[in-house]
């Protein structure tokens, strides 16, 4: 029979499914080995059979509560179960982050914040796992860019226009906010924003590529050739601009 260690390295490997077959025969054991129910869980999670791994970590933490890699990876499981209010206690007891979890929990922590309208606590955690003061500024449009990946488009505007409020100069904060209010079929803001945002980086293709899609779905072609040419000129590489620039040939 391989060591614990030895089926730790299986699983990492990819050879999850071996392993179970081992930790299948050692969970039979009574009691069960210490850590034997978390490397099931382990195991059962990165072959995304989430239900069972969830009742492997939840019995390596009745029989050790403080066994925080075992908390950590209930929490992920939890989340990717679509229960975040219950992944929220145990990713906030996680005090670091461990490599076999292989995600960051700051950042899972962040995304069961937002899936429960906890906006204040989703800013602090983001922020947490970039370094930044959670009422700063870059806080601010961080968590603006993350809610705005998760169409939370009214906080992600609110917290985009607090970071400006914070820090007027902060450069991609105008850019978010286009990009929040093209989501929002708001397309003259959208126009608006985007253009405050190229005239503080001229040089930034990306930006053009976004005026040219928010002329485009205005109607306004001319300028959205025009805007996709710039594009092309700055970022030469970018295939995705070539494409979109050719429907105005």
């Amino acid at each position: 029979m391989p060591s614990l260690t030895q089926l730790r390295a299986m699983i990492d490997r990819g050879l999850a499914v071996a392993a179970l077959k081992q930790l299948d025969v050692l969970a039979a054991q009574r009691p069960v080995p210490a850590g034997v129910n978390r490397l099931r869980g382990l195991a059962l999670y990165s072959e995304n059979d989430f239900t069972d791994a969830d009742v492997a970590l939840a019995s390596a933490l009745t029989q050790d509560p403080h066994d925080e890699e075992s908390a950590q990876l209930r929490g992920l499981t939890l989340f990717r179960l679509g229960r975040p209010a219950d992944a929220i206690p145990l990713l906030e007891s996680a005090s670091s982050w461990t490599s076999q979890t292989r995600i960051d929990p700051n950042y899972v922590l962040a995304l069961c914040y937002v899936d429960t309208n906890q906006y204040d606590k989703a800013r602090a955690a983001f922020a947490t796992q970039y370094g930044f003061a959670p009422d700063s500024a870059p806080a601010y449009l961080l968590a603006a860019r993350m809610l705005l990946r998760r169409d939370g488009l009214p906080v992600a505007q609110q917290f985009a226009t607090k970071a400006l409020e914070l820090d007027p100069q902060l450069p991609l904060a105008h850019l978010l906010l286009g990009e929040v209010a093209l989501a929002g079929e708001h397309l003259d803001t959208a126009i608006a924003e985007f253009e405050k945002e190229r005239s503080r980086s001229p040089l930034d293709g990306s930006i053009y590529d976004r005026l040219g899609d928010a002329y485009s779905r205005s109607g306004d072609y001319a300028k959205a050739q025009q805007s996709l040419q710039r594009a092309l000129l700055l970022e030469p590489n970018a295939t995705d601009l070539i494409f979109c620039s050719v429907r105005f040939c």
